[in-house]
């Protein structure tokens, strides 16, 4: 092989080599890992006081309270417009208050839940290398707690005797998840933003993040 020609073909070669780059960067086949922080809203509906003689202190209510969430994620990509996932998801622990002005029901309250859950993952088929933009759908084991003090009578500028009353409730159940993100890849990491919300009669949790996988 001449000089020229061993050039050429080194040429060739190195050319070949930088087309591949961006071909095996942007490949986001495979398994992965990663978390995610971010806020939280926790709900609880019909939260119902009982006095302490048994019977409704009042009507019910709903409590809602803001904190930060965070979740661990595993998944699978086998190809490129389809996953799979499984995460924790800790959707912290937010308080809730509410002082009438006058005459009502005042109460102090604490509300947590976390999940496990598995995901089907659907990636849109648009022609932008190394971004994604996806939806999310699966079934999570939901676990909340909700605990209140509360009581019914006058408040400030009002006086008069305010009857006490409390609520508990611990409940896990299967339930409908769902989400939707974007994530741009680098390597062997992604930068994800994503939505999630788990369907719960009780109150629909959900968790707004940020967050990073790597994939192997």
């Amino acid at each position: 092989m001449t000089p020229q020609r061993a050039a050429l073909h080194a040429l060739v070669v190195t050319c070949a080599g930088f087309l591949l780059i961006p071909v095996a960067a942007a490949d986001p086949l495979g398994l992965y890992i990663g978390g995610g922080v971010g806020r939280s809203t926790v709900r609880s509906e019909q939260v119902q006081f009982a006095a302490l003689t048994g019977g409704p202190l009042d009507g019910p209510v709903a409590l809602s309270g803001h904190d930060t969430g965070w979740k661990l994620v595993a998944g699978l990509r086998p190809i490129s417009l389809a996953g799979a996932e499984i995460e924790y998801i800790d959707f912290g622990h937010p308080t809730a208050s509410a002082t009438p002005y006058g005459f009502g029901l005042g109460y102090s309250a604490d509300v947590r839940a976390r999940a496990t859950a598995v995901f089907g993952v659907l990636y849109a088929p648009i022609p932008v290398p190394l971004f994604d933009l996806y939806g999310k759908a699966g079934v999570a084991r939901l676990q909340t707690t909700a605990s209140a003090t509360g009581g019914l009578g006058c408040f400030p500028p009002r006086f008069c005797p305010v009857a006490p009353g409390q609520f508990h409730r611990d409940q896990s159940s299967a339930r409908l998840a769902y989400g939707a993100g974007a994530q741009m890849t680098l390597g062997r990491f992604a930068v994800r933003a994503e939505y999630e919300r788990i369907n719960a009669s009780e109150g629909d949790p959900d968790l707004l993040s940020v967050g990073i996988t790597l994939s192997f």
